[in-house]
């Protein structure tokens, strides 16, 4: 195989790899924690939630852009 198809496809692994495990774990600590909602009142919980799910996507994108970013440029 062509070695730059292979780095573009471990790309895409890796991106999507990191976005399912963001979101699953996202989901896990925001649903069935219940940390993502709030009924009367918010509570530190949420804010505390709130501010690892604003920090942690920041880094996602961060990290996502700084794959992309990399040249498939590969001398035979």
């Amino acid at each position: 195989m062509d070695p730059k198809l292979i780095l573009y496809l471990k790309n895409i692994v890796t991106t999507i790899t990191c976005g399912i495990v963001w979101m699953g774990v996202a989901t896990y600590w925001g649903v069935h924690k219940n940390f993502g909602f709030y009924e009367t009142e918010i509570k530190w919980q949420n804010i505390v939630f709130y501010i690892y799910f604003l920090v942690s996507f920041s880094f996602l994108l961060y990290y996502m852009i700084k794959i992309w970013r990399k040249p498939l440029n590969i001398e035979l």
